[in-house]
């Protein structure tokens, strides 16, 4: 018997000597009984709680040897995979930011109240809706939204900030053109009220995971408008419930499908009532078809469904329709992101970014930030073979130098080795295969310097964002160091301001002598 249930059994016998006691009050023998009951009780319970430990015969405490400070399993896997200093970025208010720096993760989002003032506009150009995800992209960057990275445009964000692994609540699918299409149709048309039972999920069911039209019951009749073709007029399509819902309370999902045509009449042409979480044999992607030939070539309307169960309950109902098309089933495209973990959290791994640190050899010059950003984000641009800059900001030293560049023949980038990396300090070795431009993609804030072997040199802001510096063909040794002028500036003062009190104090002391000493006889 547990604690809770004991303690509530020695409470309901304690009221229960209390009702006797109240209701009996003529009968002295049951008062003296029921007294003697609640005083025992009641002795009982104070001596459970507070002379005989006995919640810990039940509740045991952890092993002295458990460390408090070692993270989720998700964390330990990160800091054995995020070697050469990966990034990562977390969504769905999995890993919140900052918290991840406390396990030595680099997070692409933070929370701080000095933002960098270009830190917003970066991460704007990436996301060209990025009012649809406020606050999140005009105040702070949290990750409690849902991201779209399966955008090529998103997907540049990843790789120009070195993020290989996506931590979030779902995996990645490549983009159904039919669910795009069946949400557009019915943007700003949903039942009011019902607006978030409606969304473009990610479902992994057995490990098959799909882009899925999701649709929580209750919800009735979301259309689909479209010409049945004539040449496949069967509709195919897959529907079931994530897994993770399987093992939470809930009764099941009915699912159906009706059938408007241009007269407006309507009539059901596919229902299915599936419980995986009683019945085992629903626990997979489930495939239906209606076989539509008699509208080929004309324009109908499909209205999806979903209901509860026959108890009524939607209690964890994450239910959704997949896999929609005509004819034979098209070819999946293939997503870029691996799962790589697949326990309390999900985490995808996005292999196709680049180092932290990397010699590149052909330099794109923009005319101001604008054009920089536009440029990175042009899905024409490589990445992997150039880097940006704002020649407005260089002068004329630097700008002639980049002019060197034989962009025309120029080889894609050399990978350079992060040597020592601290908050303060970042060592670098790196082999420049001819006049190139080391990039370390963190943040060009002010106060940091640079040093090529040794000497003195000049910080670029590559990339919008980053820092860079001028490298000669061979072998060198980069070090980034920060010395921010204010900081320069306040040991200054403070230095100075010792100094004057310390000859004050001693000017204090001899005069104090000196005086003492002319009045001795």
């Amino acid at each position: 018997m547990s604690v809770l249930a004991l303690g509530i059994a020695i409470c309901l016998l304690m009221a229960t000597a209390i009702l006797l006691i109240w209701f009996n009050r003529t009968s002295v023998r049951i008062q003296k009984y029921a007294g003697l009951a609640f005083v025992g009780l009641l002795t009982i319970e104070f001596c459970a709680n507070y002379i005989y430990p006995m919640y810990y015969q039940f509740a045991r405490m952890p092993s002295a040897a458990a460390n408090p400070y070692a993270g989720a399993p998700f964390v330990r896997f990160l800091q054995r995979h995020c070697g050469d200093q990966y990034r990562i970025v977390g969504q769905n208010g999995v890993l919140v930011p900052n918290w991840a720096a406390a396990f030595q993760i680099s997070d692409i989002r933070y929370l701080d109240a000095l933002y960098v003032s270009n830190y917003f506009p970066w991460l704007e150009a990436f996301f060209p809706d990025w009012p649809a995800y406020s606050p999140e992209l005009s105040q702070c960057f949290r990750g409690l939204a849902e991201f779209d990275f399966t955008r090529p445009v998103t997907q540049r964000l990843l790789q120009l900030s070195s993020v290989k692994y996506i931590v979030a609540t779902n995996f990645f699918a490549p983009p159904d053109p039919v669910i795009e299409a069946i949400l557009e149709q019915n943007r700003g048309h949903l039942t009011p009220g019902h607006e978030s039972q409606v969304s473009d999920q990610t479902f992994s069911i057995n490990k098959e995971i799909r882009r899925t039209l999701g649709e929580h019951p209750p919800y009735e009749r979301l259309p689909y408008d479209v010409v049945v073709p004539r040449s496949h007029p069967v509709f195919r399509f897959s529907y079931g419930i994530e897994t993770g819902a399987w093992s939470l309370p809930g009764d099941g999902v009915d699912f159906s499908i009706e059938l408007r045509d241009k007269s407006g009449s309507i009539q059901r042409v596919f229902s299915k009532y599936i419980d995986p979480k009683h019945n085992t044999s629903d626990r997979r992607w489930m495939e239906g078809e209606i076989d539509l030939r008699s509208y080929a070539g004309q324009p109908i309307q499909l209205l999806f469904s979903t209901g509860p169960g026959p108890a009524g309950n939607t209690a964890a109902d994450w239910a959704g329709w997949s896999d929609l098309h005509f004819g034979d089933r098209p070819a999946a495209p293939q997503s870029v992101f691996e799962p790589v973990y697949d326990r309390e959290v999900k985490i995808s791994e996005y292999d196709h970014v680049l180092p932290r640190a990397a010699v590149f050899y052909q330099v794109d010059l923009e005319p101001d930030d604008a054009m920089v950003l536009k440029r990175l984000a042009d899905p024409a641009f490589d990445p992997f073979r150039a880097v940006v800059v704002n020649s407005h900001a260089l002068t004329k030293s630097n700008e002639a130098k980049l002019f060197q560049f034989d962009n025309r023949s120029s080889p894609q980038l050399t990978p350079a080795v992060i040597a020592h990396y601290s908050s303060q300090q970042v060592v670098i070795e790196a082999n420049a295969l001819g006049s190139g431009l080391l990039m370390l993609n963190d943040t060009a804030y002010p106060g940091w310097k640079a040093e090529v072997d040794g000497r003195d040199a000049p910080i670029l802001t590559t990339n919008y964002y980053f820092r860079g510096v001028l490298l000669t063909p061979g072998k060198h040794r980069v070090r980034f160091l920060y010395r921010p002028r204010a900081f320069l500036i306040g040991a200054t003062i403070t230095l100075a301001t010792a100094l004057v009190l310390a000859v004050f104090g001693l000017l204090r002391l001899l005069a104090r002598k000196s005086k003492h000493s002319s009045n001795l006889p």
